[in-house]
């Protein structure tokens, strides 16, 4: 068994067990399990997150006797890697501690991880939009424009610079992006993925750039 903070990305796809509160502050939590997902999902893993899965309609997580076999479902998953990642920039919930010592006394690999930049959402979620505001007022485009339904090129091309900056300023999750520009789950993640292929909008971030000082 080996446990470390390293951070590895995998040549090939490689399936762990994530491990992270769930109990308690849920909404920051499921906020903060999505983050732990994307982060895991950079180093080319395939995390298998329990409250992220079909495991939490399954299991009434208030009943002790659902949370019970809920618990052991996840281990078993657990067993199938012999891979645990624990994400601990919040807490180490009764679970994750749980979840540890069975990895522990079963020898598998453990790793202890932290988010770099992550950040509880009310924070960063006030940060992305002085971040949208600044962008905006840069390019001369009201926030209200942004967020509506508008397809104009010139729109569009401030979103996908937005959701760019975001992720490479903030690490914010694509999640909490969708929210801030008031969009349907996915478009930050599309976003930020044409931005690299597109010149007009890469012309466009750098005078923006410019005109923020950044």
């Amino acid at each position: 068994m080996s446990e470390t903070d390293k951070h590895i990305i995998y040549q090939n796809p490689h399936p762990v067990f994530v491990a992270s509160p769930y109990r308690g502050n849920m909404s920051l939590h499921l906020d903060y399990a999505e983050a732990c997902e994307e982060d895991s999902i950079s180093r080319n893993e395939v995390p298998f997150l329990p409250h992220k899965s079909a495991l939490v309609r399954i299991y009434d997580d208030n009943d002790p006797a659902q949370r019970e076999k809920g618990i052991n479902a996840g281990k078993a998953v657990m067993d199938k890697f012999k891979h645990a990642v624990f994400y601990t920039d919040i807490i180490w919930s009764d679970g994750m501690l749980d979840e540890y010592a069975y990895a522990k006394s079963k020898g598998y690999e453990i790793e202890k991880r932290i988010i770099l930049g992550w950040e509880e959402p009310k924070t960063l979620k006030s940060k992305l939009e002085k971040l949208l505001r600044d962008i905006c007022k840069a390019a001369g485009v009201s926030v209200y424009e942004i967020r509506a339904k508008s397809r104009k090129r010139e729109y569009h091309d401030i979103r996908i610079i937005f959701c760019y900056m975001a992720r490479e300023i903030y690490h914010a999750s694509y999640e909490l992006i969708d929210k801030i520009i008031n969009r349907k789950y996915g478009t930050a993640r599309r976003n930020h993925q044409k931005s690299i292929r597109i010149p007009e909008v890469w012309a466009h971030y750098n005078e923006i750039k410019q005109i923020m000082r950044i």
